[in-house]
């Protein structure tokens, strides 16, 4: 008979004939203080898994305990019915293709636990390797990742940053799961959020499992697409058990991942996925919210379902280039003192000071600012490069097409590119003021003009002369 356990190792297993062996041995040659069980969960495989797990049964039926199905319940049913059968005080989950290298693993995870009784769960670094070989291993986690995390860092759409193989957590703080849990495309993400919003989660700089990396693997095998929408449908689902800044936060990111899920399906040639991620998101998000990303949402629209009108618009916005030109010249010759001085946003020089000096000749620099402006932005570069700019300094407001791409190719610098959770106008102004700061500081020249562009912008100088050759004078 089983002593009471301190911890359960659950383990789910489905087609892993290949690797359940290594699994459940890692597990058994665990080395701890405490007695613990081992909970297999094989969901009616088609191959030998449930024949193997048994003979391990058999062999330690002090330890391992099969939960052997009758019929294929589905990976989430599988697991939840498996997680309320545990008796420990802990639960160290597992799954069938991956396995622990650290005989201590169970044993430093429960000290953990046992003297940070705010943290409601454990992790460690991971091994991550191709079964194929196709690629080097990779640890999880880089030296310096922090030993605390909370809620708020798993709502970060940009990935689950935990590997199951790796978790262990206290029991019963998650009691119940709503039935919207079963209908999800993954299970670890979603249950660590629940999880989160009881305590913290504590990481320990180890390297104590590997993580499989094949065609079979349930996550892995999803194609970019397919993982960008089981993502957006989760946190979707996942938003209902939030609070209000929570789940607002996480709308505000799915508006513009689905915008982004969108712009990838246009780019791997997927148009009616395309079209279904702009129609999901206008059905299911609000579009009174101040992050909806209206511009962003009405140039993707276009892309999709009219191409000719988004290049009639950008062919008519490069047309009315030089009364912008124009403006850009009153300024020049406001700065010269020629016509009344006034604020200007489109060519700007370093501040002189007051007392007249004779200066050198004028160098002129660009800062171009950007989100998704591919098809525009090589002729941009090469329109400033010809206008005589010494160097066009681009900063990008993490564009998901290839803007940045395009205008590297053209002769550009990329000065910085950032990412928000929303389009920030100021943010970019005031990081484009920051590079033209920095820039004009580390140049010896005292006298360099600076030509500030939005993607689609030509600007000229007047009367056929270039901006160079009119600010030469």
């Amino acid at each position: 008979m089983m002593a009471e356990p301190k911890v359960s190792v659950l383990i789910i297993a489905y087609m892993h004939e290949k690797f359940i062996a290594q699994a459940i041995d890692s597990v058994l040659t665990q080395e701890t203080d405490f007695p613990f069980e081992v909970v297999i969960a094989e969901d009616n495989s088609p191959d030998n898994t449930r024949k193997i797990i048994e003979g391990y049964e058999q062999r330690h039926p002090d330890k391992v305990r099969l939960l052997a199905r009758e019929q294929n319940l589905g990976m989430l049913r599988n697991w939840v019915d498996a997680y309320g059968t545990c008796r420990g005080k802990y639960i160290a989950a597992l799954e069938g293709d991956d396995y622990w290298t650290s005989p201590r693993k169970l044993q430093m995870q429960v000290d953990a636990l046992d003297t940070h009784p705010d943290w409601v769960i454990c992790f460690h670094n991971v091994r991550c390797f191709y079964e194929d070989g196709s690629q080097e291993p990779f640890l999880k986690y880089s030296s310096g990742f922090r030993e605390v995390h909370t809620l708020d860092d798993l709502l970060d759409m940009s990935g689950n940053f935990i590997r199951t193989c790796s978790v262990m957590f206290r029991s019963g703080v998650v009691p119940s799961f709503p039935e919207w849990y079963f209908s999800l495309a993954m299970g670890d993400w979603p249950f660590n959020i629940m999880l989160a919003r009881y305590g913290k989660l504590g990481y320990i700089d180890q390297v104590m499992a590997d993580y499989r990396i094949h065609a079979g693997g349930a996550w892995t095998s999803k194609d970019e697409l397919s993982g960008m929408e089981a993502i957006l449908e989760m946190f979707g689902k996942i938003r209902q058990i939030l609070d209000g800044d929570r789940a607002g936060y996480v709308t505000d990111q799915m508006m513009k991942r689905y915008v982004e899920l969108a712009n990838r399906a246009l780019q791997l040639g997927e148009v009616s996925r395309a079209r279904s991620a702009l129609w999901g998101m206008l059905r299911r998000e609000p579009a009174f919210r101040r992050a909806f990303p209206r511009r962003e949402l009405l140039r993707t629209a276009l892309l999709i379902d009219a191409p000719l009108v988004l290049r009639m618009i950008s062919w008519t916005r490069r047309q009315v280039a030089p009364v912008k030109a124009r403006r850009m010249v009153g300024d020049v010759l406001r700065r010269a003192g020629v016509l009344p001085r006034r604020e200007s946003a489109w060519v700007v020089a370093e501040e002189q000071p007051k007392t007249v000096r004779v200066l050198g000749a004028p160098r002129l620099f660009a800062i171009l600012g950007a989100w998704m402006e591919a098809d525009v932005i090589a002729a941009t570069v090469t329109n400033a490069f010809a206008q005589g700019c010494e160097r066009v300094y681009l900063v990008d407001n993490d564009s998901p097409d290839d803007t940045v791409a395009e205008a590297m190719k053209a002769g550009a610098t990329l000065a910085e590119s950032f990412s928000t959770d929303k389009y920030d106008e100021q943010l970019r102004l005031d990081i484009m003021n920051r590079v033209v700061r920095n820039v004009s500081a580390a140049e010896s020249a005292d006298h360099i003009w600076w030509l500030w562009l939005d993607a689609d912008e030509f600007p000229h100088g007047p009367r056929g002369l270039t901006v160079l050759e009119f600010l030469s004078g």
